[in-house]
């Protein structure tokens, strides 16, 4: 499979086709997602006043780039991934501070974060590098020590901050301000919490 790229601004536009994975990746998808200008066909792109589209399908061959039908033949054959895509390296270009209230709360919430592909570190480590502290609770009261460390994260992130519910934990009164997602059973949730990930800043 590859990758054929189309980057338009009013009535320009520009196309490259049979782009492997890694090109795509490191000249395409990851300046675009930090809002930086791309190069296409020569020219360079801004993101904020430009459109991208990304197909996967097989490789085309000389026939089929001939007489300027190279798009019209990779639409037929190709499905559109721009948005799989730029979600994807968004996520993975930044991380999430993740502050668990125990052990387990941690165990329930990362291998869905890792599934998502989003980069995590501890939320005292973040620094410059996360946008967003999704705190997990697990229930029950929390230890003035608990108590202390949310107040700091949420203090430090403001209202890029998520509580993640564990099970049957509550949200605390203190807490009932933020935003926050009830982890369950159910395969949903795990969606949910994508997004909101993605609307809170990654």
């Amino acid at each position: 499979m590859s990758f054929h790229v189309e980057v338009s601004r009013s009535f320009h536009r520009a196309r490259e086709f049979n782009v492997g994975d890694r090109e795509l990746r490191d000249r395409v998808l990851e300046p675009w997602s930090r809002g930086a200008p791309v190069e296409v066909g020569e020219r360079e792109w801004n993101p904020a006043d430009s459109s991208l589209t990304i197909l996967e399908g097989p490789e085309l061959d000389g026939p089929d780039l001939a007489l300027g039908q190279g798009w019209n033949n990779a639409t037929r054959v190709s499905r559109n991934v721009t948005a799989e895509l730029l979600d994807r390296a968004r996520a993975e270009a930044t991380a999430v501070a993740l502050l668990a209230q125990t052990p387990a709360a941690r165990a329930a919430i990362e291998p869905t974060l890792t599934q998502l592909g989003v980069r995590t570190v501890e939320w005292r480590a973040a620094g410059v590098d996360a946008t967003v502290v999704l705190i997990a609770l697990e229930g029950g009261e929390l230890t003035p020590r608990q108590a202390f460390e949310i107040g700091l994260a949420v203090g430090a992130f403001g209202a890029s901050a998520i509580v993640a519910l564990v099970g049957a934990a509550h949200l605390p009164d203190a807490l009932a301000e933020l935003d926050s997602i009830q982890i369950e059973p159910a395969p949903q949730w795990s969606q949910a919490l994508g997004e909101r990930l993605r609307h809170a800043g990654t």
